[in-house]
């Protein structure tokens, strides 16, 4: 069974492609992050939290969290 969106739904449903993207973004800036904390201490206390990129994957926000 196909499930598709709902003609009242105004929010678009992430593409499989994208969120499989997002999450390999994800893994990526976070390991990026984990060696530069070898050089800079202040980036240890960050997590990356999620990673919203646009449908055409071109652009990429990048949510941070920091203690």
């Amino acid at each position: 069974m196909v499930r598709g969106r709902r003609s009242n739904d105004k929010s678009p449903a992430p593409y499989p492609r994208t969120a499989r993207v997002n999450q390999v973004l994800r893994e990526i800036v976070a390991d990026a992050l984990e060696r530069l904390s070898d050089i800079d201490d202040r980036l240890r206390m960050i997590t990356v939290t999620s990673v919203d990129t646009a449908p055409d994957l071109r652009q990429a926000i990048v949510y941070l969290s920091s203690l």
